[in-house]
């Protein structure tokens, strides 16, 4: 059984007081700003549970922020959130104060007499929040406690706010992180006017360093571009204004590895300026593409030798219609499998055709042929052999 709290004296803290809690962790932010505040306000009110909940306005999921408690009691509290949760869902206050007497919710199988809390809106991040104080016994002071998160509310409210957009963020950022290794580009972030850059991991592969051999300066940049390419790097190249920023189109040129070979690179980037600091940025994106520029000359150099091979079957096409016209010649193409022959209409005039273009099969053309000369062809034999031996 567990041992309840005793009954305490009435709470005697002044606004004054609970502002002064707020500035001795002032310089403290996020979970630590809270989690040291719950701790501090468990004492103050009395109670025996604080914590402070973030809940999705659509899907009413809620997620436990900070919390303090006595003992192991956050399993007990579940039933208590979400019952909160469904009574706020649809309300539109930016601060709604509340007691379990006007929620009316029932508790169990957390023993405890009351709590009392106050909601905050998060209407950015399309959510809410609250803080709650859960009591073994039923509040005696419970204007007071309501006015204990009265004055804590508006720090809570930013620090909660706070948290979720660095989750958000967060979430984002390995969701961009993926990405990249994904698509295989190398990206960088340059601080032109301190001249401090920073590389993620695959344009170190693309450079072929290890992060702590490579320095990350512009200047070191240019020493590892071939020199046939420094006028690619001018910041004067073709540019476009949009908005605040100077967009840059692909530019493709060389860049030295570690191992001492040139590699073909895409670079795209922006630049823009910080107005918080003033300085000055610029950032891209590298694509590795030595291979794809390879391939290409290779697919180049096999059309261009196919392009030369058409023409030369052209011109012989040429001269071989030029010697068939001026030396008065026939010609027959011979289809050896399909056992038949295709004749040119001057072969024809020879045979005594009148058609332009005839077929003829191997019989018929043996047939044709003098009975003393037929020896000499022996087709019969020819075309079962390459029947059956087509190579």
């Amino acid at each position: 059984m567990r041992k309840r709290k005793p009954s305490l004296s009435p709470l005697l803290i002044t606004d004054r007081e609970l502002v002064e809690l707020q500035l001795e962790h002032g310089a403290q932010t996020g979970v630590d700003f809270l989690n040291n505040i719950l701790r501090k306000m468990n004492t103050l009110v009395h109670s025996r549970i604080d914590l402070i909940v973030v809940c999705d306005q659509e899907e009413c999921t809620p997620t436990i922020v900070a919390i303090s408690l006595e003992g192991d009691a956050q399993n007990s509290v579940d039933s208590i959130i979400l019952a909160i949760c469904q009574h706020l869902k649809n309300r539109q206050d930016s601060v709604f104060q509340f007691t379990k007497n006007q929620l009316g919710a029932t508790i169990q199988p957390l023993e405890t007499a009351d709590y009392i809390g106050a909601s905050f809106s998060l209407k950015e991040h399309n959510a809410y929040g609250f803080i709650l104080s859960v009591f073994d016994d039923q509040c005696q002071q419970p204007t007071a406690v309501l006015r204990v998160h009265e004055i804590l509310l508006p720090r809570i409210a930013a620090e909660t706010a706070r948290i979720v957009h660095e989750k958000k963020l967060t979430n984002e950022l390995q969701q961009f992180r993926f990405a990249l290794n994904t698509i295989n580009l190398g990206v960088y972030e340059w601080n032109t006017t301190k001249d401090i850059s920073v590389f993620n991991k695959h344009l170190f592969d693309i450079i072929e360093y290890q992060e702590g051999d490579f320095e990350t300066t512009f200047k070191n940049w240019v020493s590892i571009v071939h020199p046939e390419d420094y006028d690619k790097l001018a910041v004067i190249i073709e540019q476009n204004r949009e908005h605040e920023q100077t967009v840059y189109p692909p530019v493709r040129y060389r860049i030295r590895t570690k191992s001492g070979n040139y590699k073909w690179v895409e670079v795209q980037s922006y630049s823009y300026t910080d107005k918080t600091d003033n300085t000055r940025h610029n950032i891209g994106t590298i694509k590795d593409i030595d291979q794809q520029l390879k391939a290409e000359q290779k697919l180049n150099e096999i059309q261009q030798r196919e392009f030369q091979l058409h023409q030369q079957i052209y011109q012989r096409e040429k001269l071989y219609a030029f010697a068939l016209k001026a030396g008065n010649l026939g010609v027959y193409n011979w289809y050896v499998k399909e056992g038949r022959a295709v004749m040119s209409q001057k072969l024809a005039e020879i045979l005594g055709r009148e058609e332009k273009d005839f077929e003829i099969s191997f019989s018929d053309w043996l047939s044709l042929v003098h009975p003393d000369d037929q020896w000499q062809f022996n087709w019969k034999n020819y075309h079962q052999q390459a029947i059956h031996n087509p190579h």
